[in-house]
Formats: C-alpha cells, sequence, structure tokens
C-alpha cells in the first residue's frame, strides 16, 4: 500500500514520526528514563500534572547527594497549616543559641529584674540574710606604738552602724590607757563625745575600761556617726596600737 504526501487525515507521515518522537521523549521524562539533556519545566504547570518528574532532568539544577549550596538545591515551602516538624539536635554542646532573657517583651537588666517567687516564707530569725552585714570596711590604724595620750585623724564609717577597735598595750608598769570615741556627722567637722543608750532610758558613754595589761584587747561599739576619731588617754606609762574596722552588727 502507498500513500501520497498527506495521509487520509492531511497530516503527512513526517509530521505523525516528530509528534510520536515529542510524546515518546516526554514519556520517558515522566517515567526517568529520559536523555540526561532533555528538560521538563516544572514551573508549567501542565507538565507537573503529568505525574513523577526526573529531578535530573530540570532546567539548571544537578543531582548531588548530600548538602548542596542554596543555588544549586531545589526551593522547599512550608505551607502556612503545616503541622509541627520536629527538629532534632546529638547533643546540647553544639547548640549556639542568641537570645536575651525577657520580662513583659524588655530585656532583663538592673531596672527589668526576673521575678522571684519563694516557695515558703522566710523566717526573719532563720532564713533571713542582711546583705550587708557579710562585709567589714578596710583596718585603719588610729595609732602607732604611742606613749601619750593622742587623738586620731577621722576614720570614715558611712555605711556601717559599728566599729571595733583593737588595743595592742606594751609596757606597762603602773600606768593604763583609756580609750574613747569620738564622733561628727560630717567629715571636718567638730567632734565629741559618743554615747549609747542603755535600756533605762540613760546613756553611757562609747569608752573603754582602764587598760593596764600588755596585750592585746578587742573593744566593739556599735550606734557610731558617719565618722571618728579614736581618743587615746594614757596616765604614766605605756606604749599603744590602736587599730579600728568599720562593720556592721
Amino acid at each position: 500500500m502507498s500513500f501520497d504526501s498527506k495521509s487520509a487525515s492531511g497530516i503527512s507521515p513526517n509530521a505523525l514520526i516528530e509528534i510520536r518522537d515529542k510524546l515518546t521523549d516526554i514519556l520517558n521524562q515522566l517515567s526517568g528514563s529520559g536523555d540526561a539533556d532533555s528538560t521538563v519545566n516544572v514551573t508549567d504547570r501542565a507538565d507537573r500534572d503529568l505525574g513523577k518528574v526526573n529531578i535530573a532532568g530540570i532546567d539548571a539544577i544537578g543531582t548531588i547527594a548530600g548538602q548542596a549550596a542554596m543555588a544549586a538545591s531545589l526551593p522547599v515551602v512550608i505551607a502556612s497549616d503545616q503541622s509541627n516538624v520536629p527538629v532534632t539536635q546529638a547533643t546540647h554542646d553544639s547548640l549556639n543559641l542568641n537570645a536575651n532573657i525577657q520580662v513583659a517583651n524588655v530585656d532583663v537588666g538592673g531596672g527589668n529584674p526576673v521575678p522571684v517567687t519563694l516557695a515558703t516564707v522566710l523566717s526573719s530569725s532563720i532564713d533571713s540574710i542582711d546583705v550587708a552585714k557579710m562585709t567589714k570596711g578596710s583596718v585603719t590604724t588610729a595609732h602607732d606604738a604611742i606613749t601619750a595620750t593622742a587623738t586620731s585623724f577621722e576614720i570614715g564609717c558611712g555605711g556601717f552602724n559599728a566599729i571595733s577597735v583593737e588595743c595592742a598595750c606594751s609596757a606597762f608598769s603602773t600606768g593604763n590607757w583609756v580609750i574613747t570615741i569620738l564622733g561628727c556627722a560630717l567629715s571636718g567637722g567638730t567632734f565629741g563625745a559618743c554615747y549609747s543608750p542603755k535600756d533605762d532610758g540613760t546613756f553611757v558613754a562609747q569608752a573603754t575600761p582602764a587598760i593596764s595589761v600588755n596585750g592585746n584587747t578587742t573593744y566593739y561599739f556599735k550606734g557610731v556617726p558617719n565618722f571618728v576619731k579614736i581618743l587615746a588617754t594614757r596616765t604614766t606609762d605605756g606604749t599603744l596600737t590602736c587599730k579600728v574596722t568599720p562593720m556592721n552588727l
């Protein structure tokens, strides 16, 4: 049987062959058996709806096992209604989080601390901690090996409510020393004797008894003003070194 240049349908045999070849190429691409150089435009909805697509045949995307740069990778879009996607980490040591703790959407700081709620109420007689009592002031040598009555320079006691006065006496024969606390609210002011209240409503001078024994003796005075001076009064003999430490009692 012979054909002329056109078939009964009006299409030449060569055109039918060309159509057949194109359809074959498309089917081969969809089934994964197409030529390496063939491509499928996945942005075309008609192509995407045909079925499976051979990734190796997509324009400008090579098949790479493992990780690849963004330019050589296919974008992945997660739907807005996608359920939770689990993320795992082999060990927490590799985590690198850069985040600030916030309270009421404001970074925590000196003016915005983290609120703390205690499980039980603290007992004032057992559990309370007075931070102010955890530190002491610097040790100051008010008198250094003096052998005559003298008044020291002023010693700052701001932030403290008491002082300890350590008296190191030597070379006594028949004499003694008496230490008296002088105080003033302001630096450089007029200093005078300090008195502590007694339970009966009277006052007692802040002073030591007569010290007449060689060795070290420490006295504590509570309720001192912002600045003090140490008056050391000697009778007949003896050497005195006096050191003062502000503190809270």
